[in-house]
């Protein structure tokens, strides 16, 4: 991860961003179907670059990734 000054700006708002999700998630009303969201990343989580990189891929890059 890229943390120069320049760049450290963009990762504080990725994780402004991250926050304002989960906080929408803990008010929701959670189901069970296959839309629901098993890697999302919550308030109460640890920092894990997996899940950082798994953000960046399904809403900055507008698509998750999977192996075919």
């Amino acid at each position: 991860m890229d943390l120069r000054p320049a760049n450290c700006a963009l990762w504080v708002e990725r994780a402004k961003l991250v926050a304002r999700q989960a906080a929408a998630r803990a008010g929701a009303v959670h189901g069970t179907g296959s839309d629901e969201e098993w890697f999302a990343i919550e308030p109460a989580d640890a920092i894990a670059p997996w899940r950082m990189a798994a953000w960046i891929f399904k809403y900055e890059d507008q698509g998750e990734r999977i192996k075919r």
